[in-house]
């Protein structure tokens, strides 16, 4: 290289996209396992904005979209029936539980 040149600038190399991964995340947290909807939520945050960074591939974007929403959706349900259900289980216990039995004297 001559003096006074800059050498030429390396290509960035995308790294792959977990658009697939986020999705079934997503889907596993709209069965009821929360903390997988967590994941998707924050792993594919990160892959967009990796994406609009122009380090990951960006053929996965609509699809780790569709993931996060997912997950989103998944945690929210899941904070609501985990609500419901402090609620309602000691409300329940409240309104239908029968006292025991008087023991009879001795």
């Amino acid at each position: 290289m001559e003096e006074g040149q800059t050498p030429p600038e390396q290509p960035v190399q995308e790294q792959p996209h977990r658009a697939t991964l986020i999705v079934v995340l997503g889907i596993l947290a709209l069965v009821g396992c929360l903390p997988l909807g967590i994941a998707a939520w924050i792993m594919g945050n990160r892959d967009l904005a990796r994406v609009r960074a122009g380090t990951m591939d960006p053929s996965g974007a609509s699809t780790t979209n569709v993931g996060v929403i997912l997950g989103i959706v998944g945690v929210c349900l899941g904070a609501v029936m985990l609500i419901a259900s402090l609620l309602l289980v000691p409300a329940w216990y409240f309104i239908y539980a029968k006292p025991l039995p008087a023991s009879p004297p001795m």
